[in-house]
């Protein structure tokens, strides 16, 4: 507890975020952390606002296991700059890590959609597939869309027809 208030104190929030961690693991309910996580979302709430910032404190976040926290500073993210597929990625693997599937295959396939319209064709089909692995019927579509772009039309006609299985009118 001395060490955490000592890192707060000296403003070094990814040495407290780590300390913080390694006690929530043994205490979860720990009162004292509790009024450490406190201060430390003082001290966040004290920086500049930055996505170099968010995208810092979510990274040690996630690397903790604290991915409540995560999910809150890549959300800050998006709020700033909702087109930017990296924080999108990240959001989606922290509803992973949480257990939210259905969360992170909205968000695997709303970055599959976006990308598709910009033209980022490898990352629209990697998200896809990430949306298809977690039963995503509407991936199908982007994927086959990805497919026929790049000429690869038998491939094109499966995932189409794996969507029209579940969505004849679509």
């Amino acid at each position: 507890y001395i060490k955490i208030d000592l890192t707060l104190a000296e403003n070094k929030i990814e040495p407290a975020i780590e300390l913080i961690s390694k006690i929530l693991k043994f205490r979860p309910e720990d009162t004292m952390i509790r009024a450490q996580m406190a201060a430390l979302d003082d001290k966040i709430d004290e920086m500049p606002v930055s996505i170099q910032t968010y995208q810092t404190l979510g990274d040690a976040f996630f690397k903790n296991n604290m991915f409540e926290k995560a999910r809150q500073m890549f959300t800050k993210i998006t709020e700033i700059d909702p087109q930017n597929p990296a924080v999108r990625l990240h959001l989606a693997q922290v509803y992973l890590k949480q257990g939210a599937t259905s969360e992170a295959k909205k968000e695997y396939l709303n970055l599959a959609e976006e990308s598709y319209a910009k033209g980022h064709l490898d990352i629209a089909f990697e998200s896809a597939q990430k949306a298809i692995e977690l039963k995503s019927v509407e991936a199908h579509y982007v994927s086959g869309l990805i497919y026929f772009k790049r000429q690869k039309f038998e491939e094109a006609i499966t995932e189409f027809e794996k969507l029209l299985r579940f969505k004849v009118n679509h």
